[in-house]
Formats: C-alpha cells, structure tokens, sequence
C-alpha cells in the first residue's frame, strides 16, 4: 500500500473511531441504554479495540460496564422486556466483554460469562445449529457467531466443558460443510451471511474446502466498482471474510486480496462527512452498526498489512 493510501485509511479510522466516541451515550451504551443494545455495544468494542483504542480507555471501560449491568438472571446479555433472550446478541455482547477486558482480569467477569454460555447453550437446535433469535428459524450465520463466541471464551479460560476439540471439530467442518449450498453460500445465497460465517471460521482457524467455495461465490458478487450489494455493511462483511482467510491456494490468496482492496477503495470513498457510514451507498445518514462493521474491516486490514491478528485471532 503506498503512502498516501495508507495515510488516508488511517485518516478513515481515526475519523470513524471519533464519530463512535462522540454517539456513546452516557450509560456506556450505543444505540440506547436497554438490554437490546448490547450485541451492537459488543461489536462497537471490538471494532475499537482491533484499531488500537487500548483497554484501559474509559469509552471500552464503560462499554464492558454497560454490557455486564444488563446480564439477565438467565445469563442472556441481550434481550428485550420480558421476550426471550438473543442468540446472536448475546454472543456479540460477550465477545465485547471478552475482548474489552484485560487478560490479567478476566477472572472478574468469568461468572458472567459462564453464565451467558450457558444461556447459549441451552438455545442449541437438534441439527446443532441456532436461531438468530428464539422463534425465527434456524439461522447459519447465528450459528457461526454463537459457535465462535464459546469457542474463543474456551480458548481464554481454558475451560474443556466450553470448547471441547472434537464437539467444535465436528460443528465447523462437517455441519457447515452439510449446511453449505452448491454455490458456496449459506442462508439462501445471501452475501453478507455467507461472508460473516466465512469470517468467524477464518478467525477459529478453519481453512477447509467450505472457506475456498465461500470465497469463490463472494468473489462473484462484488462489482467492478468494489462494491458488494447496496450497503456498505455487505462490503464490510466481505471484505473481513477475504483479509481473515487461511487458506494455502495462493490464486484465491490473490483473487482474494485484488478483491479486498477494491472493497476498500469504494468503502474509503463512501464514508460521510461526520465520520461514519450510511446502511445504502446513496444514503446521507451515518448509522452505528454499519460504522461499527465498516470500522472493523478497516482495522483489520490495516493490522494485516503489519501482521497483527484481530483480537479475535487466536
């Protein structure tokens, strides 16, 4: 990357890092102080942390603060009046609280987040798979956020009951690989799904022939123009499922990393004045989870760039 590319993705970063801070509300939330806004706080704090904002920064304190405060009796993280608890919501909402927290403090939250797994677990369909949230039908990419999240919180406890080896082997390889459509997409050919379940099998390791036919249909929708559907959160999604990737087949490694920069390039382009990123490209408002997604991406492209892992790389 030359110079002034580099400088001006620094500049976006920065630009977006500011924006989050200045719409992080005084209970140490985003998007609203109830319980339903935890999973977007969560995501918030790992797309600040994967930038270089450090733990110790009062916006990620508070946020992780905020996150534990609205743990509901049955560990649920997320949830909204006396409604079922978010599967994914409270995945993401962990994965804020582990990746918010010092390593040499992680016994304080411990209770919390064993309390939150096994709210996850008890959600776990026959197929092995999860809802987004109860009653709405199985979802592949709630699964692979859900299924990460234990994971990762396995890998930071070293706790055997979270992460069994063989138990995740069996649900990343041969369940995704059953749930996979001839295309190479999940959840009915739908991108942004796809590219989030490529990225948390990236971020668990996995390099097996799914990732390869994942890559293969994403790099068939994005358009000349680096775009990848209408919304710059799709292109986000994407874009961190080709720059995580593991795989050894250096033509897709190539493929993969022509295709990312063009994403880059059209995401650079289309941020707003005040610092974030609108749900459509010819939209004019800046809204936080797309910022969030968006703000991740970069940051992890950047630390690519230097070799550094996502905080979530392991």
């Amino acid at each position: 990357m030359s110079a002034v590319r580099a400088n001006e993705l620094d500049a976006a970063i920065n630009k977006a890092v500011t924006w989050l801070k200045r719409k992080q509300l005084p209970c140490g939330g985003w998007g609203g102080c109830d319980s339903s806004q935890t999973g977007l706080t969560g995501l918030i704090v790992v797309a600040l942390v994967d930038s270089g904002i450090p733990l110790y920064d009062m916006s990620i304190v508070q946020a992780v603060r905020f996150i534990i405060s609205k743990q509901r009796d049955d560990g649920f993280f997320q949830w909204s009046g006396s409604g079922p608890g978010s599967y994914y919501g409270s995945a993401r909402a962990m994965l804020g609280v582990l990746a918010g927290t010092p390593r040499d403090e992680l016994a304080s939250v411990r209770v919390a987040i064993e309390k939150n797994i096994n709210a996850l677990s008890d959600g776990e369909l026959s197929c092995g798979g999860w809802e987004a949230n109860p009653g709405t039908g199985l979802s592949h990419w709630s699964s692979a956020e859900v299924l990460f999240s234990i994971w990762y919180a396995g890998t930071l406890f070293i706790n055997e009951d979270w992460r069994c080896p063989l138990n995740y082997y069996v649900r990343f390889r041969k369940w995704f690989l059953k749930s996979q459509s001839s295309l190479g997409s999940w959840d009915g050919n739908c991108i942004d799904c796809t590219a989030r379940i490529l990225t948390f099998l990236n971020l668990y390791g996995y390099s097996g022939p799914e990732t390869i036919s994942a890559t293969q249909f994403l790099l068939a929708q994005q358009e000349p123009d680096g775009r990848v559907g209408e919304s710059p959160w799709a292109t986000a999604w994407f874009m961190l499922g080709l720059i995580t990737l593991n795989v050894e087949d250096r033509l897709i490694q190539e493929q993969a990393r022509g295709a990312a920069r063009r994403a880059l390039q059209v995401l650079l382009e289309s941020q707003l004045e005040d610092g974030g990123w609108p749900i459509f490209y010819d939209s004019d408002t800046s809204f936080e989870t797309v910022t969030a997604t968006v703000l991740w991406a970069l940051a992890v492209y950047r630390n690519s760039l230097k070799g550094v892992k996502s905080v979530l790389g392991v």
